[in-house]
């Protein structure tokens, strides 16, 4: 998200979704406790960590395991795309 309230500009995007398969899903979902005071947003354990004992992965990149493109890469490209749209909404000089 990108804010300039002197400029009345507010601008939000995503990144590049990264397809999990679903049993990591599962996983995450049984070892989260039915009491867990954040289920509203989530789970308690992160695809991450899922990741991290399963397939031996650095928990905090786990994305390049799935589709060959790190997560700073992905960030990277939502931060571009973000300065660019904000480039164009700005008055000419």
């Amino acid at each position: 998200m990108l804010n300039d309230p002197s400029r009345n500009i507010t601008l939000q995007t995503f990144s590049q979704a990264t397809p999990v398969n679903i049993e990591y899903v599962h996983q995450a979902q049984m070892e989260t406790s039915a009491d867990y005071g954040l289920a509203w947003s989530g789970l308690s354990v992160t695809v991450g960590q899922m990741m991290h004992r399963r397939c031996a992965v650095d928990p905090s990149d786990w994305h390049f395991y799935f589709t060959g493109v790190s997560r700073r890469e992905t960030l990277n490209l939502a931060a571009k795309q973000l300065a660019y749209i904000y480039k164009q909404r700005l008055p000419p000089r």
